[in-house]
């Protein structure tokens, strides 16, 4: 089963919908961070012409 422990012992629609949403909002901002904070050696040189260009 996909269900965790947390999402069983919570039968309410309304309370899971706002779980789920709540792990969305903490993805959402987990993701982009990452994706911009990444250090300019790992980004390949034609990506740099790409973005300077």
């Amino acid at each position: 089963t996909t269900l965790t422990q947390e999402q069983q012992s919570k039968p309410s629609a309304s309370q899971r919908t706002t779980d789920k949403s709540a792990i969305r909002a903490k993805r959402n901002e987990a993701q982009p961070q990452q994706d911009i904070i990444l250090p300019e050696s790992i980004i390949p040189d034609e990506f740099r012409l790409v973005k300077n260009v």
